[in-house]
């Protein structure tokens, strides 16, 4: 689950594949490097553009990744996002 890189239709696209309701969540492009290019300048519906050698690597390579990585230590997930502080429990009254 996460993001692949799918071929349909004779067009390449990233999927978001997280839930049953699979969809692309980027145009179609005839080639890859059309793809890397659209990612560099746009990124996906979900994602900031990307880095030239994230979308490289993505596309070239791996064609797939997580949708977040959880960082508890840090609080953060994804990036730019904090986790809201853990609420303390209220003393218990005697």
């Amino acid at each position: 689950m996460g993001r692949e890189l799918k071929q349909t239709d004779e067009l390449w696209a990233v999927h978001e594949t997280v839930s049953e309701a699979e969809a692309a969540i980027t145009p179609g492009f005839k080639t890859k490097q059309e793809l890397i290019d659209h990612l560099v300048k746009h990124g996906t519906e979900w994602d900031e553009p990307w880095t030239q050698a994230q979308a490289e690597t993505f596309v070239n390579g791996t064609g797939w990744a997580p949708s977040f990585v959880a960082n508890p230590a840090k609080k953060a997930f994804c990036k730019g996002y904090e986790v809201p502080p853990t609420p303390t429990p209220a003393s218990a009254s005697t």
